[in-house]
């Protein structure tokens, strides 16, 4: 693993407290019932964006997107962290085949 990936991987682990105290304020839900709200939520992230809205708006949405997420990996018992880590090392990877060198670094 390169220095570079393990600087990344260790800012997460702050992120996804959030999942934690997510899961303890609001708990789990069904899981039919929190895809539906995600996709009603994506929705409307991409009404605001395409109508223009201000950007308190436009955080607003992605705000309940991230909740909604979190609540989908606490209902399905899927650590955020080990995810995001997994598609992070995963797209590093992909870009070193695709350019040599990792794209953001290029």
């Amino acid at each position: 693993m390169k220095k570079s990936d393990e600087i990344i991987i260790s800012s997460l682990a702050n992120i996804f407290q959030l999942q934690e105290a997510y899961g303890c304020v609001f708990g789990t839900y069904d899981k039919d019932k929190a895809c539906l709200w995600l996709t009603e939520e994506v929705g409307e992230l991409i009404r605001a964006i395409r109508r223009n809205h201000d950007l308190d708006d436009i955080t607003g949405e992605l705000g309940d997107i991230l909740v909604w997420i979190f609540s989908l990996m606490n209902t399905l018992e899927i650590d955020g962290r080990t995810l995001v880590e997994k598609s992070i090392l995963k797209e590093l990877d992909r870009q070193r085949v695709k350019y040599g060198a990792d794209k953001v670094n290029s």
